[in-house]
C-alpha cells in the first residue's frame, strides 16, 4: 500500500524528513554486487520487484510508503536494523500518514503530533544542557534566528552601508524547524551592528538562546561578525578587508543617519582608476543643504580609508568570494564556484553575548543564495548527517540548469567537502597550529590570526569538556 502526500504545511515536514532518511539510507547502502546503490538496485530488492520510479517518488516525499514498505525498506537498507533508529523513522512516518488521514483543522491533532515528534527527537539524541554538536541542533534551548535585512538606499548608519541586502530565498526551509519554531523569534541582523555589547548581553533575545544565523558575511552582520573569531569553520576574509570593515564600524560617525548617508553616498558610487579609488564629491555636495555640506570632506576621508583604492563592490564582494576555511581537513575550500554548482558552511559558533556561555550560535551561509538555502535544509531536515561532523562541514550544492528558479532550488543536491572527522581533532589541530611558529603553520591557519585561533580554540575545548 502506497499513501500519497497532500503536501500541506507545516506537518509535510515530517515527510520530507523521512524522505531524506530513504535518500540517505540507500546513498550509504552497499550492494553485495559491488554496484553503486541506484533506485533502481533498491527497487529489484523486493519480492517481487518494484519500479525505480516509486523509490523515486518515496525519495521525494511525493508518495509515502505504506507500514509494509516502510519495515522491509528499512531492513533492506540498514543492516543490522537497530530498532532505536527505526523508531524514528516510525515517527515521522505516522506525523506524515496523520497528515494524510486526519482532519484539515484540529488543533488537538496538531499538538499531539508536535509533542510526538519533540519527544522522540529529544529521546534519540539524548542531549541536555549546552548544544555540543549540529546533529543537536536545535537543542534545549530556545532559538533567535537572525537574518540578513533589507540595506536602505539612503543609509541610516553602518549597517546600510558595504554589505548586500538579506534575500528571502535564505528562509525558506525555515518551516523544517517545525515545533521548535513555536518559541523561536526572528530578528535582524541589524541589531547585533546598531546595539552595544552591553546592551545585547543584557537582552534575553541574544543573551539568552541559541542562535541560527543565516547568511554568508556578504549578507548577514551577525554571520560578519562571528566570522572573526567565534565560527569554528569561517569564510576566508583577506586581513586588510577586515580591518577596514571594523575600522568604519567603530567609526561612532556612522551612528549619525546624516554622516551614514553621505558616507555611503560617496562610497557606493566610487570608482577606482589604476588602483586609486575615485570619489564623485561634487555630485554629493549638489544634492546636499548648504548646512551639511561641510561634511563631505570628513565623509569622503573616511571612505578613502575603507576602501583603500578599491571600490564598495569588490570589498563587499571579498566577503564571500575567497572560500571557506576548514579546521577539520586542514583544507582552503570553495575558492571557484560554477553555474551548476556553489558552496556553503554550517558551523558551530562561540555566542559572544552570551554571559555564562551555555548559548551556542550557528552559521548557516553559501557562497550565493542556493548554497545558503540548500545548507540550511541539510541542516533542519537532516541533522542526524552531521553525527561525524560535530563541529561544521563544508558542503558542495550542485544544481541543475535545466530547471526553473524554485525547481532548481528544491532539487538541488548535497554533498560533504570535509572528511568524516571527531571534535577533539579539530581541537588537535588548532593547538598544533598555536605551538607552531606562524611561518610554519598549515596554510589554512596562516590565514587565521593569533587571536582568531586562539579563541577558536578555547571554544572547541569549552565545547569538548561539556558532560
Amino acid at each position: 500500500m502506497v499513501i500519497r502526500a497532500t503536501g500541506r504545511q507545516p506537518r509535510d515536514v515530517a515527510g520530507q524528513r523521512l524522505a531524506a532518511r530513504l535518500r540517505q539510507a540507500r546513498e550509504r547502502a552497499r550492494p553485495s554486487d559491488g554496484g553503486p546503490p541506484t533506485q533502481k538496485w533498491l527497487a529489484h530488492q523486493f519480492s517481487p520487484a518494484r519500479h525505480p520510479q516509486q523509490i523515486s517518488s518515496f525519495e521525494k516525499g511525493r508518495e509515502i510508503p505504506g507500514l509494509t514498505v516502510l519495515v522491509e525498506l528499512f531492513e533492506i537498507l540498514r543492516d543490522p536494523a537497530d530498532a532505536d533508529e527505526f523508531a524514528e523513522w516510525l515517527t515521522d512516518w505516522m506525523i506524515a500518514r496523520a497528515e494524510h488521514d486526519g482532519p484539515a483543522e484540529s488543533r488537538l491533532l496538531d499538538a499531539a503530533l508536535e509533542r510526538l515528534g519533540r519527544s522522540t527527537t529529544r529521546a534519540s539524541r539524548g542531549t541536555k544542557g549546552p548544544l555540543r554538536s549540529l546533529a543537536d541542533f536545535p537543542g534545549d534551548d530556545p532559538l533567535t534566528v537572525i537574518l540578513g535585512d533589507r540595506r536602505e538606499l539612503r543609509a541610516k548608519s553602518a549597517a546600510d552601508c558595504l554589505i548586500y541586502s538579506g534575500s528571502t530565498t535564505d528562509a525558506m526551509y525555515l518551516s523544517a524547524l517545525g515545533c521548535h519554531m513555536e518559541n523561536a523569534v526572528i530578528r535582524s541582523d541589524k541589531l547585533l551592528l546598531r546595539m552595544p555589547t552591553d546592551y545585547l548581553e543584557s537582552m534575553p533575545e541574544v543573551a539568552n538562546r541559541n542562535l541560527l544565523v543565516i547568511g554568508s558575511p556578504a549578507v548577514n552582520w551577525g554571520a560578519r561578525i562571528l566570522n572573526e573569531s567565534d565560527a569554528v569553520f569561517p569564510f576566508r576574509i583577506d586581513e586588510d578587508v577586515a580591518r577596514r570593515d571594523e575600522e568604519f564600524r567603530a567609526d561612532d560617525r556612522m551612528q549619525d543617519e546624516t554622516f551614514a548617508s553621505i558616507f555611503w553616498d560617496l562610497a557606493r558610487e566610487a570608482g577606482s582608476v589604476e588602483g586609486v579609488t575615485r570619489l564623485d564629491e561634487l555630485a554629493v555636495l549638489e544634492r546636499l543643504d548648504e548646512n551639511l555640506r561641510p561634511l563631505v570632506p570628513t565623509a569622503a576621508a573616511l571612505a578613502h580609508r575603507v576602501l583603500a583604492g578599491s571600490t564598495a563592490k569588490a570589498m563587499m564582494n571579498k566577503f564571500r568570494s575567497l572560500g571557506i576555511l576548514d579546521p577539520a581537513d586542514q583544507e582552503h575550500h570553495a575558492q571557484i564556484t560554477y553555474g551548476s554548482n556553489d558552496f556553503a558552511v554550517v558551523t558551530l559558533a562561540r555566542n559572544p553575548w552570551s554571559v555564562d556561555g551555555r548559548h551556542r550560535a550557528v552559521v548557516c551561509g553559501g557562497i550565493h543564495g542556493p548554497g545558503t538555502a540548500a545548507a540550511l535544509r541539510e541542516l533542519l531536515v537532516r541533522p542526524e548527517r552531521f553525527e561525524n561532523h560535530p563541529l561544521g562541514a563544508v558542503l558542495e550544492v550542485k544544481l541543475r540548469l535545466d530547471l526553473d528558479w524554485p525547481t532548481r532550488f528544491e532539487n538541488a543536491s548535497v554533498s560533504f567537502q570535509t572528511q568524516e572527522y571527531a571534535a577533539s581533532g579539530v581541537l588537535e589541530h588548532l593547538e598544533t597550529a598555536l605551538a607552531t611558529p606562524p611561518e610554519r603553520r598549515t596554510s589554512i591557519f596562516r590565514l587565521m590570526g593569533e587571536e582568531s585561533l586562539r579563541a577558536r580554540a578555547e571554544f572547541v575545548r569549552s565545547v569538548l569538556s561539556q558532560p
